[in-house]
């Protein structure tokens, strides 16, 4: 969105400009005009026409990219405008002002660059002679203005020139009034980078002749700012941490780029092998002076409002305004330094950006946070919650501030409440909130373990800490052994809790495949054991059910016990896992959405990430990949510790791995298994949780049907062959969807066919049909599937139907006909085609076409003939689907100009 002036052939008011280009102005208090591109809309079918875009379009919900900002400019100061760029400190103003230079020096433009400076903001024409405009020697104003006017005007004559004006906030008066003559009277088009203004500012004068478009640089989303940081540090940022640094920097490049800086200096960001990984807090003094920039425009009463929300944390509105006058809150929301985030009736208050929280925190008295929250009666406010409702994009990037922010706040008051009562009880909430904390350090949870050796306690108590310490272990080392051990070891020394910490140990080989030969626990009745007992029995007992293959016999256990006010994300898994397992889709999903909408209620990351990944996996199950990429990728940027919940960073991390193998993007893919690696966690003894399936994949996108049949079958036969025989059917399934030979078939079909999983049984059912012949089989599936609203599998049976029988002259004409229609209109089809990617050469044409030029200003550029560039653009426009150059420009934005790994630089 951008606001200025906008000009059309009958009219020259300040307006708006739309993402999609239309430009609307105000002509008096009841009509309105538009206009795209010199053509002029009709009053009425404009004031429709902007009703329905301020109503479906609003400003909060049309993110713009930094690349659609970039080709915007460059279009606009191509066609002869102005225009100004609007950002906060750190925002990128000035990267975008030199990506634009390169642009104009790119097409032989002559580019005069000028810079502001605020020391110098009284000094007559300092700016312009500091950029080398000579204004003669003339010692009066009024001779010294007029040569400045003359020599700037010299300069710019008889050349193709765009004037760049970086902090034009402190040009002084007389500069900034040679630069708009000369502007005005030469059509020189002028880009203007200033800081944001929170109010209505009116001290410059606006043009009255040349049209100026303002576009202001809001923070970046998460996969922009890890490109930025990442190209320009040439690192590769682990997960977790770019996570942090977005949650830190609350998107503003400048400050995520001085994070990590001081991060690497201060030994809490290492880099190894190309990947940096923080190892500690990223807050450190080097950064105050970054911060004190930020806040330089407060007053003594602002700043210190600032300070005391700050040391609140997140708190709701009502309780914000306990401690800070209203007034002040709202005069801190208007000047963006909080963020005011509303959920019905709800409205939560978050700093912004998050590291001034750091900044005040590290710079208060301790004494200060507690006096705070006497006054406010001793509790802070309920969980943040974030409206479901709010656009994607700005609700994905103010949760995941407020979920680092939570969690950060749960650490805090776990270690007052650790520091004020030292006992078992405040010892794991400590260690449970440490486990989240991708801030904690080992040193922090060595030193709470050694005090609490010193600690007593009852025999719950104690096993309360040794099961949540055990568990941490194995986690964080990527082994059980030593955990399994020492839960053995306890189960002996407290015979009160030994079925607990029993259980605890199975489920934590589970967790790592040591899978039991036999079923542990097969009590009769779960309620004749003790309360506290019953929930770790059940999740080992429905667990080895469901990873052997029984989903029968799991789904009985889990029905005779549920209780929906006792429900653990563990058990959810568990659930999902078989439901989907028993071909219940809608009951699975419907859960994993459900509960993936509480998480986000309450800010809850790791909820976030598990019941993403089982809502994303139900997705997959049904074949509807483009939602479940959708629901994956939104929960990847959290980056939480990979111990915490294994099962969803393991099976996320896979899936951004298959995701980016889906879309031919290999670097990507084997950045995702490398993360992975790092993490010390094996795969999962779950289906979609083993790391051949994604290699698979990639083998089969590369068109080697063969090596991803072996690859998937090879790893069915080890999951096998360890007791893990759900997960192993599924590498089988995937096997025999590419390629499978006689013998293969012959030596899946018993270990298939034994497993009591009505999904398994009926998948292998539809293949084992199309293999034999049987069309009238394989159809009667593809109609069931459909009948019960299983859109995505029933058009993808339909394809694989249509491949095997659409040539068989036994099949009649009716079926196949009954299949095209099953597969080209049932609804959330398997997938999306992948974007093309582009060469170096195709890269830099799309990128002069996108951004406006002719293929005579392309040829002059490149150095080539014109008929060379139209045969580019071209075999270009046909690569990428393109019916119109305005097409190409759709293409960059959509894909994100996904690069063919050669290009240069």
């Amino acid at each position: 969105m951008q606001t200025g002036l906008c000009s059309g052939s009958n009219y020259e008011e300040r307006g708006m400009l739309t993402p999609d280009g239309v430009c609307f102005a105000v002509k008096d208090d009841r009509s309105i005009e538009a206009s795209h591109r010199g053509r002029n809309f009709s009053v009425e079918s404009t004031w429709v026409a902007l009703q329905r875009w301020a109503l479906g379009r609003d400003l909060r919900q049309v993110p713009v990219s930094r690349g659609e900002l970039y080709l915007t400019a460059v279009e606009l100061l191509q066609e002869g405008h102005s225009l100004e760029i609007a950002g906060d400190r750190g925002s990128g103003r000035t990267s975008l002002l030199r990506r634009i230079r390169e642009h104009f020096k790119t097409l032989g433009w002559q580019v005069v660059e000028v810079a502001g400076f605020e020391a110098f903001r009284q000094s007559q024409l300092m700016a312009l002679g500091l950029a080398g405009v000579s204004s003669g020697a003339e010692t009066g104003r009024l001779p010294s203005l007029l040569s400045a006017y003359a020599a700037l005007s010299d300069a710019v004559r008889d050349r193709r020139t765009v004037v760049l004006v970086d902090d034009s906030e402190y040009i002084d008066e007389s500069s900034w009034g040679v630069i708009e003559a000369v502007s005005s009277k030469l059509g020189v088009p002028v880009a203007y980078a200033r800081l944001r203004t929170r109010t209505l500012n009116l001290s410059r004068p606006a043009p009255s002749v040349t049209a100026r478009y303002t576009v202001e640089l809001e923070p970046m989303n998460f996969s922009e700012l890890e490109a930025s940081l990442e190209t320009q540090l040439s690192v590769n940022i682990e997960p977790g941490t770019m996570s942090r640094l977005f949650a830190k920097s609350g998107g503003n490049v400048g400050v995520a780029f001085l994070l990590f800086d001081a991060a690497r200096r201060a030994g809490t960001i290492t880099v190894e092998d190309g990947v940096a990984q923080a190892i500690g807090s990223l807050w450190t003094p080097a950064l105050k002076a970054t911060v004190e920039s930020l806040l330089r425009e407060l007053s003594t009463e602002e700043l210190e409002a600032l300070r005391s929300l700050a040391l609140l944390g997140t708190v709701d509105f009502a309780t914000a305004v306990r401690v800070v006058s209203e007034e002040l809150v709202l005069r801190l929301e208007e000047r963006q330094h909080i963020v005011v985030v509303a959920s019905g009736d709800t409205r939560t208050i978050s700093v912004n950006p998050p590291i001034v929280v750091e900044y005040f925190r590290h710079g208060s008295l301790p004494g200060h946070r507690s006096a705070l929250i006497a006054e406010i009666g001793g509790a802070l406010a309920k969980d943040v919650e974030v409206s479901t409702s709010a656009p994607k994009s700005r609700a994905s990037a103010t949760r995941i501030r407020l979920v680092h922010e939570r969690i950060r706040l749960r650490t805090l008051q776990a270690r007052e409440e650790w520091s004020a009562n030292p006992n078992l009880q405040s010892a794991v909430g400590l260690l449970l909130a440490l486990e989240q904390d991708s801030g904690n350090t080992v040193d922090e949870v060595s030193t709470l373990s050694m005090l609490v050796r010193q600690l007593e306690g009852s025999e719950q108590e104690r096993a309360d800490w040794e099961i949540a310490y055990w568990t941490y272990t194995a986690r964080s080392i990527g082994d059980p052994k030593e955990s399994l051990a020492e839960l053995e070891a306890a189960a002996l020394g407290l015979p009160g809790e030994a079925l607990r910490l029993r259980a605890a140990a199975v489920n934590l080989s589970l967790l790592f495949g040591l899978i039991p030969a036999e079923e542990p626990f097969p009590f009769g009745e779960l309620d004749e054991i003790p309360e506290r007992s019953r929930p770790a029995v059940l999740l080992a007992r429905a667990s080895w059910l469901i990873i052997t293959g029984n989903a029968v016999g799991a789904d009985a256990l889990l029905a005779a016990h549920s209780n929906a006010e006792v429900s653990t994300p563990e058990l959810d898994a568990l659930v999902v896992y078989c439901q989907l397992a028993m071909d219940n889709y809608e009951f699975a999903y419907t859960l994993a959405e459900r509960r993936l909408q509480e998480a986000h209620l309450q800010s809850d990351g790791t909820r976030i990430r598990i019941y993403s990944f089982l809502s994303a996996l139900c997705a997959i199950s049904a074949h509807r990949l483009d939602d479940a990429e959708a629901t994956a990728l939104e929960a990847a940027p959290l980056g939480l510790p990979p111990g915490q919940a294994p099962i969803s960073f393991v099976g996320l991390t896979l899936m951004e791995a298959f995701f980016a193998a889906r879309h031919g993007q290999r670097a990507a893919m084997t950045q995702h298994l490398e993360d992975l690696e790092r993490s010390g966690l094996p795969d999962g003894v779950f289906p979609l949780q083993s790391r051949a399936l994604v290699l698979a994949h990639a083998a089969a996108a590369d068109g080697d049907s063969v090596a991803a049949a072996r690859m998937s079958v090879e790893a069915g036969d080890e999951l096998w062959d360890r007791g893990i025989r759900l997960a192993a059917a599924w590498c089988y399934l995937e096997g025999v969807r590419s390629s499978t030979s006689k013998e293969t078939w012959e030596h899946i079909r018993p270990r298939v066919l034994s497993l009591q999983s009505p999904n398994v049984l009926r998948t292998f059912e539809f293949f084992e049909s199309v293999k034999s012949g049987d069309a009238a089989r394989a159809i009667q599936i593809v109609e069931v599937l459909e009948g019960v609203g299983r859109y995505g599998e029933a058009a993808y049976c339909a394809r694989v139907a249509l491949g095997a029988f659409a040539e068989d002259g036994n099949v009649s004409a009716e079926s196949i006909a009954r299949l095209r229609h099953v597969a080209q209109t049932a609804a959330g089809s398997v997938s999306r085609p992948s974007l093309p990617s582009l060469t170096a050469r195709e890269y830099e044409v799309a990128e002069l076409v996108a951004a406006g030029l002719t293929n005579p200003m392309i040829a002059e550029v490149l150095f080539v003939s014109v008929r060379t560039v139209e045969s580019h653009v071209n075999k270009l426009m046909k690569k990428v689907s393109a019916k119109r150059r305005h097409d190409i420009r759709e293409y960059l934005l959509a894909s994100g100009a996904q690069i063919s790994p050669h290009r240069p630089g």
